[in-house]
């Protein structure tokens, strides 16, 4: 019996030391974790509401502790009222060997595009001939129908006419493209020219020449020689050999010697053939 008695004290001691043992640390930090008798809310409470509202949707949430202070959840991290939130990380400037680098900011002006028109200069062409050998362009010969003829008439006098040949005056008037073949009674070769006046009555188809119609006819030797001319000048508005004035020269130099100058049947000479033409005029029109 004693030995029955000294087992189960010992037994009664180890179970109170371990009693003991386990109840220390665990048992005080169970007793921190709880709220005084003012009827607050536990630590563990706290969380269990941060996780409810965590699982809703709500990644931070407000809660009041038993005090009436606010505690923040935020990613399961506690926050009490009156405790200041911790201070985010600020950049470091980026720096280079102690020095701090600012990005440099570009801007792209748009480039100014200016278009200037291009100078053409002709120059003109240099040819090898030489000066001396170039022939001068000749004037044209053709004259503008109904153009007043310059002089319009040659003078009715065998002095004036002779100069009046002699300077060429008729020279721009229309005429035979060249020296051709003449009857043997003025000279070998020959070439006529007629004053605008007689050009348009022949156009015309007119039988009756009006007044200050002329002709010219150069007379030219077998050579081709100028030697002399024969002149008609109408003077009076009626049809016939009579009413023109008739000049032939056989010279270039003096016109003291005329072969014919006058009117009419004072010159018959002249007017015995150019009674078969039309009032007078025998070459052929258009002129060849």
């Amino acid at each position: 019996m004693r030995h029955v008695f000294w087992i189960v004290c010992v037994l009664c001691f180890s179970m109170s030391s371990f009693i003991a043992c386990g109840s220390g640390p665990d048992q005080e930090t169970t007793q921190e974790k709880t709220t005084n008798n003012d009827g607050g809310t536990s630590d563990n409470e706290v969380k269990e509401q941060a996780n409810a509202d965590t699982a809703g949707g709500n990644d931070a949430s407000t809660n009041k502790d038993a005090s009436g202070g606010e505690v923040i959840v935020d990613e399961n991290k506690e926050m009490t009222h009156g405790e200041k939130p911790m201070p985010e990380p600020t950049k470091e400037p980026v720096t280079d060997g102690g020095v701090e680098t600012i990005p440099e900011k570009t801007e792209t002006v748009p480039e100014k595009t200016e278009t200037v028109p291009e100078k053409t200069e002709t120059v003109p062409e240099k040819t090898n001939e030489p000066i001396a050998d170039r022939v001068p362009e000749q004037p044209s010969e053709k004259v503008a129908e109904n153009v007043p003829d310059v002089p319009p008439v040659p003078p009715i006098d065998k002095t004036g006419m002779f100069n009046w040949l002699k300077a060429g005056h008729y020279k721009g008037w229309k005429k035979e493209s060249s020296i051709h073949a003449s009857t043997p009674v003025h000279s070998a070769n020959a070439r006529v020219f007629i004053n605008n006046t007689l050009d348009s009555s022949l156009a015309g188809g007119s039988s009756n020449h009006p007044l200050n119609s002329v002709s010219v006819k150069e007379l030219y030797s077998a050579s081709n020689v100028l030697r002399g001319w024969a002149v008609m000048v109408k003077t009076q508005p009626s049809a016939g050999v009579a009413n023109w004035y008739w000049y032939e020269v056989l010279s270039t130099t003096s016109g003291a010697n005329p072969v014919a100058a006058g009117q009419g049947q004072a010159a018959s000479i002249c007017t015995g053939c150019h009674t078969a033409g039309k009032d007078g005029f025998l070459t052929k029109y258009p002129l060849q």
